[in-house]
């Protein structure tokens, strides 16, 4: 997982431009599947927080971030997610 959010944090300094929701999803996904919760959660908040025209959280980075707060057994959390996306 730190490989991936290495990547992702590189992406602009590499002519790639910002990293967009894809890439997000990934690093993501990498940080639930290493444990590595909290990380996860804070890069789905830096996404929501993007300027116009930057990476924006889609059904999927929720799924993550909820599937994150689960395994962390933040329920309110998920909850608290689960409304943010409706």
């Amino acid at each position: 997982w730190r490989d991936a959010v290495a990547l992702l944090r590189a992406m602009p300094a590499c002519d790639a431009g910002p990293p967009c929701t894809l890439a997000y999803n990934l690093a993501m996904l990498s940080c639930v599947r290493g444990e590595a919760l909290d990380e996860a959660l804070q890069l789905m908040g830096e996404m929501a927080t993007q300027p116009a025209g930057g990476a924006r959280p889609n059904e999927f980075s929720y799924g993550i971030a909820i599937n994150a707060c689960a395994k962390a057994g933040r329920w309110e959390c998920g909850i608290h997610l689960l409304a943010e996306m409706r």
